[in-house]
């Protein structure tokens, strides 16, 4: 158990945020429209805002990541968070894949979320990347998500992620193949009025090393020329913002790394951050000073539609925004997690509509007519069975004291109607400093002639998993080309020695299987308990 304590600095840290925030995020929550209340001839106000929080949970979509995460982003009086998930094609195709994909839609329904959908490939067990798309994968992902009974009027579906990685298309970096799949997506789901288009969020900060990566602004240029305009037809803006202050001083070494991109293509639209964070620290209170100015920023600014940050690690393959005890309750919750608590939030809609559009950097932002006459509410019939399967990604973590019970589930409520709110100017504020937080008080030195008491091993355990169903390598050393050593089924359990390493564009873990054999995994194929 990581000790995480929520200090008195902590506090002032949310309270003066609460103070500065207010404004801004009240003159959201302020834009309404009249209706008229039951039994009573007087129109009361109907919200009408936007709850910019949410929580990206991967493939991680069993019941316990989501009730975690509404009770996280719907947090403060807050209301229809988001909920970014992933969905891979080996999962779309299997038998259960539309039970898997309304399991969650039900869920999302019932505690009041968003849900942001991204599309993935197939994981190449041997080469360890991502495929490469096939010709119709755009008119599968349509059909499949077509079939969903969907509780939100607008859904954005994010075409893969982070393609500027050779790993996340087949192993090497192709802006031109990347640019016509994107093309070739949007013009599928062009006729749709609920289904919106986004591109793949870029990884930012990296340099050239091709064909294992290519610079973010290079990747664009090379779409750009590979299809002209491409970026005048997207619904909205993907962008994965992190801190890496150690490579530089730009904007897209910052939490406004999407700015630096949209200037980049020269557009301004809707803007969903879909992970985001602080790499250089494993100081907690640092991260939480992160959160506390990028919130500053994002919720001032009236592009941005859905704030999505993990809440674990995948580089390291471990939950440090909270964890779970063996009963499915939250636990270990961090500073970061506290500050997302207490950020003041409007009640959202699962009718909003952004409030501009896709347009030339400079021009006005007019706001796209209000979609009507879609369904909300899924259909009850047969929900009851549905509910019942779950995919089996991941696994029940390790028992740890000190839990808070996850809420019983949101009654399900009618939604209501949304006028869409004018642009808004971003008020800056200043975010509040976050002064370390005391550490707990050294042991006293050990007496003479008597031993230091031994430290504290801290075990980890994590599973094989994301290998869609097949077995994964175990390397000598943390490299594809190492040899393989031994071959481990997916549910294996194994002990994580040490901290991971990075080489080349993969990060490797080094792990102990049940038989003490010991080697090396890419972090891809490990889910942590």
């Amino acid at each position: 158990m990581r000790p995480w304590g929520v200090t008195t600095t902590l506090f002032s840290l949310m309270l003066a945020l609460l103070v500065a925030l207010g404004p801004t995020t009240g003159a959201r929550a302020n834009q309404q429209e009249t209706e008229q209340a039951p039994g009573s001839s007087q129109p009361v106000a109907a919200q009408t805002g936007n709850n910019v929080v949410g929580l990206n949970v991967a493939r991680l979509r069993r019941d316990r990541y989501i009730y975690a995460a509404a009770e996280l982003v719907n947090a403060n009086g807050g209301d229809w968070g988001y909920l970014t998930v992933v969905f891979t094609a080996a999962e779309r195709d299997s038998p259960q894949g539309e039970v898997f994909l309304q399991q969650l839609l039900d869920r999302c329904f019932e505690q009041h979320l968003q849900p942001i959908i991204r599309v993935a490939t197939r994981f190449d067990v041997e080469m360890e990347t991502w495929s490469r798309p096939e010709p119709d994968d755009a008119e599968r992902w349509r059909a499949f998500l077509e079939k969903g009974r969907w509780p939100t009027k607008r859904v954005w579906v994010i075409a893969g992620n982070e393609p500027n990685l050779g790993r996340e298309w087949g192993g090497e970096v192709d802006s031109a193949s990347y640019a016509a799949y994107l093309s070739h997506f949007i013009d599928v789901f062009a006729d749709s009025e609920r289904f919106k288009v986004v591109n793949g969020p870029l990884d930012a900060s990296n340099g050239t090393e091709m064909p294992q990566m290519q610079d973010a602004y290079e990747f664009l240029g090379g779409m750009e020329a590979a299809v002209p305009g491409i970026f005048t037809r997207l619904s909205g803006w993907a962008s994965n913002p992190y801190s890496v202050p150690h490579h530089g001083d730009g904007l897209r070494y910052t939490h406004r790394a999407y700015e630096a991109e949209l200037e980049t293509i020269g557009r301004d639209m809707p803007v969903l951050i879909t992970e985001a964070g602080h790499l250089n620290t494993g100081d907690e209170h640092e991260i939480a000073q992160f959160y506390a100015e990028a919130f500053r920023d994002w919720t001032a600014d009236p592009r941005v539609v859905a704030v999505t940050p993990l809440f674990w690690h995948p580089d390291r393959g471990v939950y440090w925004m909270f964890d779970f005890n063996e009963s499915s309750q939250v636990i270990d919750k961090s500073p970061t997690y506290e500050l997302i608590r207490q950020l003041p939030r409007p009640k959202g809609s699962p009718e909003y509509t952004p409030e501009i559009e896709n347009v030339a950097r400079g021009e006005p932002r007019p706001a796209p007519p209000k979609v009507e006459n879609l369904a909300l509410r899924p259909d009850p019939t047969g929900s009851e069975a549905v509910s019942q399967a779950a995919p089996a990604e991941d696994e029940e973590p390790t028992a740890t004291p000190t839990a808070t019970p996850i809420p019983a589930t949101a009654t399900p409520v009618p939604p209501t109607s949304t006028s869409v709110p004018a642009t808004a100017t971003p008020a800056l504020v200043q975010p509040p400093e976050v002064p370390p937080a005391p550490g707990p008080a050294a042991p006293p030195p050990p007496a003479s002639g008597q031993a230091a008491p031994p430290e504290t091993a801290v075990v980890r355990y994590m599973r094989i998993g994301n290998t869609d169903g097949g077995a994964v390598r175990l390397r000598g050393t943390p490299a594809r080309a190492a040899a393989s050593i031994a071959q481990v089924p997916p549910g294996t359990r194994v002990e994580a020695l040490g901290s991971s390493e990075r080489y080349e564009d993969l990060n490797w873990q080094r792990v102990r299987l049940p038989d003490g054999t010991e080697g090396w995994i890419a972090i891809d194929f490990l889910i942590p308990e």
